[in-house]
């Protein structure tokens, strides 16, 4: 056996040391900095009852007041009104069922997705026609109802979603036309009654929303304000109502069932001036878009808080134990060599962590399979409403971006969980790693060390909102029944076949986008592959789980250069590397135990004209078939359990 030395043949780089620090640090923290699952719902949620909560808004929000001036010219409220309220915002999905219907003018082709849009904000002149055309087609017909499906395209992955995985929304739109002012709609048995009327969202003060509380009260005191400023005489005023909601979606993909219904009431307050008693011959003079709109939940996922927390707490005081056994065993390697075995506890200990550091951690953090199982598990459980909760924590107000810090920190949060994910990534490695493994060659195949992690960063990009390319064109609409039980039942569950591909789905789909994405730079700009060869001892080829090297050991340019060497040649450094590896595999719980279980035998040799004893895994007759030269210099001494040798003999076995 040649001489080697730890300390000088295995190099210890900075850039090693800050990237095993970081890794540890951001591994020891996850529970720490993202929690164990969800307690409670995030903040900003407002709970319904026991499973349904609102998790977008819900909102109360003007969109424009256009008026008529004497002079017939039309201003606005505000300058101008964003294309966004009338083309991409799920409000408009109802506002364009009435223009395709009744085939209403003034709209601009590029707004009913006809064409591409060359502006982004609308004038008031426009707008006044648009809606005025509205209110007069609802007005014409009587209350209709509509079964309408469209796409909803936003986040950036859903532009990789085609066919049966596209994302498309079932929603149930009627229509209103309110002609007095002291009608109430929701009067029980009133025969055009809104299906929101007896949803659970519509009291909106018991949702936190201030100055108001039930919709349709809110919308009476807005007819009633605008009849008081009008004139009885000359003056009328009128409004058309919008009630949608979407079908409740399962978002699948999880053990825990998460779904959501987003739903808006679109009121257009029209004001005319009458040249006659009966108030039939009117010219309008104003027009208010005034919406309301917010996203319903429910899940279950709460329920199994407790069955994650003790997922992710038995894993990670798995991992714990799992590296600090990884020192102690670091520790009693170096202090039995004579450069160590008389020195001072401090210079040992020190000693002890250059070797740890020496250890590449993401072999250590992805290395055993029990831990990397049960994150997986408790990842699979919550991901659906995880994901949820991310989508929405992107979502925008009519278009705009408006933030505050709390929610920038808990969006930052939710972000950190989603790179869970890489638990899963690690799980599908292993199974490929087995699964690719080649018995003839004393090497186990494995992704480099921070593709894994890097990947997993990588798929939070296909998360973000494109708000530029939204996408929400109807593709189907079919006239419907008034029938509010159903109403009520498509709300609280759609169609079977109506679900979300989330969760999971999206991890497979989003991990592979950057997967290749992370392939194509490294192989292309760094001339890196993703999967390199870890040459180890026939000791763990015979007896360790290969899954535990699923993550390369050696860099390309280490392997490179070690496959001119045979494999019994051994130099100085393939020797210290073997009893790293060694520790590395010995100090893991669960395969300590395995051994425990097998006692794996192994043979004792000594070299021929010396006292050396060699250990190896291979008895007399594979060693010989494996490598003669080796072979003959060599003589069998006699076979013993891997686990009664000396801890330093233990390690150092070939």
């Amino acid at each position: 056996m040649l001489a080697h030395d730890i300390d000088a043949d295995v190099p210890l780089t900075w850039q090693r040391i800050v990237l095993s620090c970081a890794s540890y640090i951001l591994f020891f923290t996850d529970i720490p900095r993202s929690g164990y699952g969800f307690k409670e719902l995030p903040t900003g949620y407002s709970t319904i009852s026991e499973t349904l909560f609102t998790c977008f808004g819900p909102w109360a929000y003007p969109v424009i007041t256009v008026t008529k001036t004497p002079s017939g010219t039309i201003e606005g409220s505000i300058p101008q009104a964003k294309v966004w309220s009338y083309k991409y915002d799920s409000c408009s999905v109802g506002l364009r069922t009435i223009v395709n219907q009744y085939n209403v003018s003034g709209w601009d082709p590029c707004l009913l997705y006809e064409g591409e849009c060359d502006y982004s904000m609308l004038d008031p002149a426009p707008i006044f026609p648009m809606l005025e055309n509205v209110i007069s087609a609802v007005q014409a017909e009587p209350s209709p109802t509509w079964r309408l499906h469209y796409s909803y395209t936003n986040i950036l992955s859903e532009f990789f979603a085609y066919g049966l995985f596209r994302n498309r929304v079932r929603r149930t739109t009627r229509s209103h036309y309110i002609a007095s002012p002291g009608v109430d709609l929701c009067v029980p048995g009133y025969p055009t009654r809104p299906f929101f009327c007896e949803q659970p969202w519509t009291d909106f003060g018991a949702q936190s929303v201030a100055r108001i509380n039930r919709i349709m009260d809110d919308i009476q005191a807005k007819l009633t304000e605008a009849l008081a400023r009008a004139d009885a005489r000359t003056q009328r005023v009128d409004m058309l109502l919008l009630d949608s909601a979407d079908d409740l979606r399962t978002w699948n993909g999880g053990l825990a069932v998460a779904g959501t219904s987003a739903f808006d009431v679109v009121t257009l307050l029209r004001v005319q001036n009458c040249t006659d008693a009966h108030h039939t011959q009117c010219t309008t003079v104003a027009i208010t878009d005034y919406r309301y709109e917010g996203v319903i939940g429910l899940t279950a996922t709460r329920n199994y808080y407790r069955f994650v927390r003790l997922l992710r707490l038995v894993g990670q005081l798995y991992n714990i134990g799992r590296v600090a056994l990884l020192f102690a065993g670091c520790y009693f390697a170096r202090t039995v060599e004579a450069k160590y075995a008389r020195a001072p506890l401090k210079t040992k200990l020190w000693c002890a962590l250059r070797t740890f550091l020496r250890i590449p951690a993401q072999v250590v953090i992805y290395g055993s399979w029990f831990p990397v199982l049960l994150f997986s598990i408790a990842h699979i459980v919550d991901v659906s409403f995880l994901y949820a909760t991310i989508f929405y924590g992107f979502i925008v107000l009519n278009g705009a971006v408006n933030v505050t810090l709390d929610q920038i920190y808990t969006l930052g949060v939710l972000l950190t969980c989603h790179m869970r994910n890489v638990w899963l990534l690690s799980l599908a490695s292993k199974v490929v790693v087995v699964a690719n493994y080649r018995r003839r060659k004393p090497m186990i195949v494995g992704f480099c060390g921070y593709l894994l992690p890097l990947t997993s960063l990588l798929s939070i990009v296909f998360e973000i909102r494109v708000n530029g390319e939204r996408d929400t064109h109807l593709e189907f609409i079919s006239a419907a029944l008034p029938t509010p039980n159903l109403a009520f039942i498509r709300e609280l569950q759609s169609v079977p076949s109506d679900f979300r591909y989330w969760g999971i789905f999206s991890d497979i789909k989003n991990l592979f986008l950057a997967g290749v994405i992370t392939y194509a730079l490294g192989r292309w700009l760094f001339g890196q592959p993703m999967m390199v060869p870890t040459v180890v001892p026939y000791t763990l080829l015979r007896h360790c789980n290969r899954s535990m090297f699923s993550t390369a050991w050696q860099s390309s340019r280490y392997v490179g250069k070690a496959r001119d060497a045979v494999h019994f040649e051994v130099v100085a450094e393939r020797q210290a590397m073997r009893a790293l590896q060694h520790i590395t595999w010995l100090t893991d719980p669960v395969q300590y135990l395995s051994l425990l279980w097998n006692q794996p035998v192994v043979y004792a040799y000594t070299v021929v004209g010396s006292n050396a004893r060699v250990v190896h895994a291979l008895g007399p007759q594979e060693l010989a078939r494996v490598d003669k030269a080796l072979s003959k210099t060599v003589q069998r001494v006699e076979e013993v359990y891997l686990l009664d040798l000396a801890w330093h003999e233990r390690i150092y076995c070939q």
